[in-house]
Formats: C-alpha cells, structure tokens, sequence
C-alpha cells in the first residue's frame, strides 16, 4: 500500500521530482570541483579547538553561535578531511531545505520549479560551505510551519530555535518573527491572564526569548573584537541611497554590490542608476501588496532590522542572498494566509519582474558553475599539494602581513601549524583570533623574524618587489598561482607567490612569465 503511495506520489510530482534530483546533481558535481577559501575553512579550523572554546570564547570574536562548529567537529572527530568535512553538512542541510522550497512552498509550480536554480541557492549557499544553509532551512521550515504555528507552537519555536544558532542574522530574524508572532495573538483579543498561565504559545515564547537571549550573551562582541565590514569607504547619502533601492535590486536581479566594487568610490553609473530604478520599483510593488493584504508589518519586521543591521554594523557581498530569502519567506507567508489569492502572478508588473529576475539569477548561478569548474576558487588545494610534494613543511614558512588569514586555508589540511603565524606564539591556534591587541603588533613580530633571517619559505599575495615590508633581493620566486573569489557574473583575480630564502638549496620549479 505504502509502495503504490510512493509510485503515486512521484508520478503526480514527477516535475517537481526531477528538478530536485538537478538540484541535487549540479551541486554534488560542482562541490566536487570547488576549492574551500578562508572563510569556509576558517570554521573548520576553529572545529579543531576544545569545546570551551568553541562555546564560550571564540564566538565573541565571530560573531557567529557555536552551532556550525560543533557540528563540523563531529566531521572532525571522526577525521574527515575538509572538503568532505564542510562539504557533506552543508549540502544536506541545503538538500532538506531545496526539498521543502519545491514540494512544500505555496508557489506557483514554474517558482517552485526555478526557484532552487537561482545564484544563492544553488551556488553561493550550496557550494560555499558556511552556516547560511542553517539559516534558509530555518527560514523555510518557518514558511511550512507558518499557518498552523497556533497548533504547533513547540514545532515552531523549535525551528525559530534552529535559525537563532545558525548566525547573527538567523537571530535577529527569529526575534524579528518571535515578536510578529505575539503581537498577531495579543491582537486576536485573547485573555491575557489565561495566555500566560495555560497557552503553550506563551510558554513557547518565552522559552524562545530566553534562549535567544543566552545566545546573545554567547556572541556578544568582546571589547578587543575587529571586524571589517564593507561600505564605510561610501558617505551617508550613497549608503542611504543603496540600502534603500540598491540592496532589494542586488538581491534580486542586479549585481552592483560585489567583491570587484566592494572597495570601489563611484558606485554610481548608468547600470547603477538602472539598477535603483528598477529596485524603486520592486519595493513599491511589494510594499502595495502587503498593504492591500493589510500585512505590511510582515514586511516591515522581518525585512528593516536586518536591513538596518547591514547599513550600520556589517555586511560584505555573499550576505545579500540573505534579503533574497527574506523575500521568499515573507511572499511564502502571505501566500499561506491568501491560499485563493495568486498574489504574486496577479500583479502583472511583479510578475514579469519576478520572471525577468529568475532568468537573470539563473544566468548568474550557470555563470559560478562553469566558471567555478574551470577556475580555482581558492589556491588552498594547489599550495597544500606544491608544500606536500617538495616537504616545505619542514621549513619555516612566513606570510606576508597583508594575507595574516592565508595559513588557515593551508593548516586546515595538516595535522599541525605550519606557519610562523602573529598569534602562533600568544595563542597557538589554527585560527585567526580577530583581536585587535593580537593585530597591533603583527608588523613587528613579521619585521624581527626577517631581520634575525628566520624566514626560509615567503608566501606572497603580489610579487615581493611590491611590497615594501621585505628585501626581496632576499627571496627567490618557486611558484605562482593564479585563483580568484567567484560572486555572479564576475569573479576577482588574485595571486599567490612563493618565495625561497636564497640562503637554501631547493629545487625551483620553472615559471612561465605568460601565464601570469
């Protein structure tokens, strides 16, 4: 009986099977392809710590709940290496949530269909393995959740627990939800003193806001804690203006926000000026929506905190597909509450936006894929691989200071540090600590090292004869590797020079000028 449920089951969905097993397929082949960079791998280094640590110390610095780690430290235990350790997480995670976007969401099937194709989820949340998958379950799970949370009050907090642990992101939006939530029962007229002594709901939130708040105190910025975020080069009014109408297009559509222009003054140029416009237009077509259906606070409480956070505390260019997955669970929500109303194909100037935005993330996802098997993301492997076969480990290795977060890339594939790293000697971990005492004197510990002539092998991110921290007459080039940051349409180009200390006798590998 079960068998023929099954058999009706995929034949009734047969379209929706077969996008999920794509899915599935693409981002296997491509995890296959793809070289882990610093951020992924800095959390794999940080999984190698004691669970004091990781729990209680390092999430200070971070900024991220310990959840992540804890569960890659299982892959850790058990000796996984970081490829399959980071990897095999991250896509059942994004495996679950893919499943519930195509087979549980309320969306017209063509979304449901296209949707698990655009650039976030099935490349910049699926390839790159970082604890942003946490957050789209949760938030999708949320969206599945969301009609019958009354019923369910436990289920849901549960979820709104999960995102919580995923990030600071996930916690503001769990908040953000939680908070929604109660107002929506104070505003049915309940009885107060029977809400809080016999409802599950009020136990349920309470529970929520207790937990949220231990995170908060778990990840709460320690007083030497450094971050660098992206936009602080821009004045007020450019900032104002991009978070306004620039970030809903950027989530959307356009690509003006990236690792290429992150740094870059004149943000403002016709493909910018397009790009506002055509978020201008979005914004006001979502927020009439939600005003007709008398839910702009959905709007309002989910999409502003997190906006508000980006503008004034953080953000760097893969956080954008953040706001694309707001975007779905809020639409996901209000298509729950109008199950009558297609409220998304109804409004033709949203709907051939919606269209045209797919296509357009779609170009962008086939772009990362081809270009992400063709081109090394990362230099990690090909370095690891050029210090295995020569025995450069055995040597002391330095950095140049400009690239302190280069050794974790490479440590994570060895059992010990390698490097003579700035924080080697005060804390003596795989990890950078983002402290600012740590940071200070990081040029005088690279300065005495050069001078006493402890540096035998140099890794470089340009060659020596443009960095004015070391006599390159010193040094003697081995290898040069070309690598480069993949974000939608474009990817960033960047180097990584190894030097010897000309004082020892190494074989060097010929070097070809015209490749670089």
């Amino acid at each position: 009986m079960n068998l023929h449920r099954i058999k009706d089951f995929i034949k009734l969905n047969r379209h929706e099977f077969i996008a999920f097993i794509l899915f599935c397929l693409i981002t296997i082949t491509v995890s296959c392809f793809h070289e882990c960079w610093f951020d992924e791998l800095h959390s794999w280094a940080i999984a190698k710590d004691n669970l004091y640590n990781i729990i209680f110390s390092i999430p200070h610095f971070e900024g991220f709940p310990p959840f992540w780690y804890l569960l890659l430290k299982i892959f850790n235990t058990f000796n996984f290496s970081p490829d399959f350790g980071l990897k095999i997480p991250n896509l059942i995670i994004m495996f679950t949530a893919i499943w519930i976007l195509i087979f549980k969401s309320p969306f017209p099937k063509i979304l449901r269909l296209t949707l698990p194709f655009t650039y976030y989820l099935i490349y910049q949340y699926s390839i790159v393995s970082r604890p942003y998958c946490i957050l789209i379950l949760g938030l999708f799970l949320a969206g599945m959740l969301h009609k019958n949370r009354d019923k369910h009050p436990l289920k849901y907090v549960a979820v709104l627990s999960i995102m919580a642990m995923s990030s600071i992101y996930g916690m503001i939006l769990s908040t953000s939800i939680a908070i929604l939530w109660a107002i929506d029962i104070i505003t049915k007229k309940i009885h107060i003193k029977t809400f809080v002594t016999k409802d599950k709901r009020f136990f349920a939130l309470l529970f929520l806001c207790l937990f949220c708040f231990s995170i908060s105190l778990i990840i709460f910025p320690d007083s030497n804690a450094t971050a660098t975020t992206r936009f602080t080069h821009l004045i007020k009014w450019q900032r104002l203006v991009y978070f306004i109408v620039g970030l809903p297009a950027d989530a959307v559509a356009f690509n003006v926000f990236n690792y290429n222009t992150a740094d870059n003054t004149n943000i403002f140029n016709l493909y910018t000026d397009v790009a506002w416009c055509f978020g201008a237009i979005f914004m006001l077509s979502v927020i009439r929506i939600f005003i007709h259906n008398k839910r702009l606070n959905l709007l309002l409480f989910l999409y502003v905190p997190i906006t508000v956070f980006m503008a004034k505390c953080y953000i760097h260019p893969h956080h954008i597909g953040i706001i694309t997955i707001i975007f779905i669970y809020i639409f996901w929500c209000l298509k729950e509450e109008n199950e009558q109303n297609d409220i998304l194909m109804n409004n033709k100037l949203l709907k051939y936006y919606i269209l045209f935005a797919i296509a357009i993330q779609i170009y962008y996802s086939t772009y990362s894929i081809i270009t992400d098997i063709k081109w090394p993301y990362s230099s990690s492997k090909e370095v690891v691989n050029y210090i295995k076969e020569h025995n450069l480990q055995n040597y002391n290795i330095a950095v140049v200071p400009s690239i302190t977060w280069f050794p974790v890339e490479i440590d994570s594939y060895f059992n010990d540090n390698i490097f003579l790293t700035y924080n080697k000697s005060t804390l003596g971990k795989f990890y950078v600590v983002h402290n600012t005492e740590i940071y200070k004197n990081k040029l005088e510990v690279y300065a005495t090292w050069h001078r006493n002539g402890d540096i035998d092998i140099l890794i470089s991110d340009k060659p020596l004869y443009e960095n004015g921290d070391f006599d390159y007459n010193r040094f003697e080039l081995l290898k040069h590797f070309c690598y480069g940051k993949i974000y939608k349409s474009k990817h960033k180009d960047d180097e990584i020079y190894i030097y010897m200390n000309r004082n020892l006798t190494l074989k060097k590998d010929s070097y070809n000028k015209e490749k670089s």
